[in-house]
């Protein structure tokens, strides 16, 4: 493997990884965007906005908020993993 090659790997992987999630965040809205998680997950993480501004907005709980970026999070990772079986399986 040439010089160049080992340099542009990690910065492939990288470029690929942020491919992979932004995917998976496509497929996360189009199966959670009507849900008040999945809101509360874009408003509060995606757009980092304050979870007090975000629970307010949408009319519920700061906890409710809090508990939706880990059940969101959990989602992602999840999604991600299934996109990257699939890669890897075709």
């Amino acid at each position: 493997m040439a010089l160049a090659e080992i340099a542009v790997e990690p910065i492939w992987n990288d470029v690929w990884e942020q491919q992979l999630v932004a995917c998976a965040l496509s497929v996360l809205r189009n199966e959670q965007s009507a849900s008040l998680a999945f809101l509360a997950f874009e408003q509060y993480v995606l757009f980092d906005r304050p979870a007090e501004t975000v629970a307010a907005e949408l009319g519920t709980s700061v906890n409710n908020v809090h508990q939706a970026k880990t059940r969101m999070t959990k989602l992602l990772k999840e999604t991600v993993q299934r996109l990257r079986e699939h890669e890897d399986s075709g």
